[in-house]
């Protein structure tokens, strides 16, 4: 039996339409605060959700870093390391822009669904041009809500305008595949172009992506 098609194709931002952080930028951060790059990195995740629902101000998650770290709240500390922190995720993902773009030319709808923190989107929006070519975008900080809760995959859905089973969701993390599979959408556990490339390349109709 011939697989089925679909019309749409949602990409995560982290880690799948730009490439992980450099680990010169994070060692960079960390030493911002004098910190070893393990406790930098266990600090830097642990109210990372929060951060992402704009539940946390960019001041607020900073200065909360610092006490968490042991390290008196600076101010001039935290606006140098958000900014270091927003360079270190604008680094694209070339393979993956040009096929989003593919995808798009050929048909199908595209949408950017990640968690992000409005410093980083307002950073993107400013300096990245491609990342407003998507039929539809829904970042963590505009909406409140974060993967893998199941809501933000319906409001990504709906802003589409497609049935969950006719849109294809790639993700880096396991745990919000899991959950696009909860709410019926087909997952790409992603980790990079060409893993993604054997396992797409002559699937759903769409075009073929050049790792």
């Amino acid at each position: 039996m011939q697989e089925k098609t679909i019309q749409a194709v949602i990409f995560d931002y982290g880690n799948v339409l730009c490439v992980p952080q450099p680990r010169e930028d994070v060692v960079a951060m960390a030493e911002i605060f004098g910190l070893p790059l393990d406790r930098f990195e266990e600090l830097y995740w642990r109210k990372r959700l929060p951060y992402d629902r704009t539940e946390m101000t960019p001041e607020e998650y900073w200065e909360d870093f610092q006490r968490m770290a042991g390290v008196e709240p600076s101010p001039d500390r935290a606006r140098r390391a958000m900014a270091l922190d927003c360079r270190s995720w604008a680094h694209p993902n070339p393979a993956m822009i040009a096929w989003a773009k593919r995808v798009r030319e050929s048909g199908f709808k595209t949408a950017i669904l990640s968690n992000m923190p409005l410093s980083l989107r307002v950073y993107l929006d400013a300096e990245h041009p491609w990342i407003h070519e998507f039929d539809h975008r829904v970042f963590s900080c505009d909406v409140g809500m974060a993967k893998p809760e199941l809501a933000i995959y319906a409001l990504c859905l709906r802003g589409l305008g497609v049935e969950a089973e006719d849109s294809l969701f790639l993700d880096d993390r396991a745990e919000n595949i899991g959950a696009a599979h909860k709410a019926g959408l087909r997952g790409l556990l992603f980790s990079t172009a060409g893993q993604a490339a054997q396992e797409l390349n002559g699937r759903y109709g769409l075009p073929a992506l050049a790792a």
